[in-house]
């Protein structure tokens, strides 16, 4: 209730028992008078985002309780928002002031972008059969890219759609300063898998298929797939 903007909530309980091994447990809420909002602050540099763009992450309004939650998401939304102009090192300062006596608060967020983040090496650990100019090659950033967040995201989602690795993990150690460094770590998983199928039916009478994969065939994440279906095997015995 609190974070919600019931300040002043009281809840207590009642436990009543009903035999040996059984009580009843009742909760009585008394939420009381929500602490209102009477103005939402938010200072931020117009060239690098637009009033559309930040009324579209703003959570709160005058006339709302004072969710502690929606500042919060209001606060990661407005990193990520910098994050994927490039400033990876943003802070969002969140604030507020409130008046307990007259149940009303006042918030502010103050944006600070800081400095353009560029990358300026990737280091690729894990691999042994993949090279690790195949990993590079999956990635959606390279070295001197600004340091996006949309490029991490989609970098780590396609290495994991490759099939190469059971464990694709992207780590970029705290550092204020303009030029970051990537690391790729990784786990190959298996590069061939083979299947094999049978079954019987009064159709195709028995019917065999087997399936072989290669993810990284000749390298370069370059892959096979070689399908065999034998089917109306016995037929000529088993008809009728």
């Amino acid at each position: 209730y609190y974070r919600k903007g019931f300040r002043e909530a009281q809840v207590d309980t009642t436990v009543t028992p009903l035999s040996d091994k059984e009580v009843a447990v009742k909760f009585s809420v008394v939420e009381g008078p929500p602490t209102v909002l009477t103005a939402v602050d938010i200072v931020y540099d117009s060239t690098l985002l637009s009033p559309k763009k930040v009324n579209s992450l703003t959570l709160l309004g005058a006339g709302q309780p004072l969710d502690l939650f929606a500042m919060d998401t209001m606060r990661v939304s407005f990193q990520n928002a910098l994050w994927e102009l490039g400033y990876a090192d943003a802070l969002v300062d969140s604030s507020s002031v409130v008046d307990e006596a007259a149940h009303t608060a006042q918030v502010q967020f103050r944006l600070v972008a800081n400095h353009l983040t560029t990358i300026s090496n990737i280091v690729v650990t894990g691999t042994e059969e993949i090279s690790p100019k195949t990993v590079l090659n999956l990635l959606f950033f390279k070295e001197g890219d600004l340091y996006r967040r949309s490029a991490i995201l989609e970098s780590q989602r396609s290495l994991y759609e490759s099939n190469l690795f059971k464990l694709a993990a992207i780590d970029v150690p705290q550092s204020f300063d303009t030029a970051k460094t990537v690391n790729i770590v990784l786990r190959e998983a298996q590069l061939h898998e083979a299947r094999v199928s049978a079954g019987f039916n009064t159709v195709d009478y028995i019917q065999t298929e087997g399936r072989f994969t290669h993810y990284n065939l000749l390298g370069g994440a370059r892959r096979l797939d070689i399908t065999g279906t034998m089917g109306n095997l016995l037929a000529r015995s088993l008809n009728g």
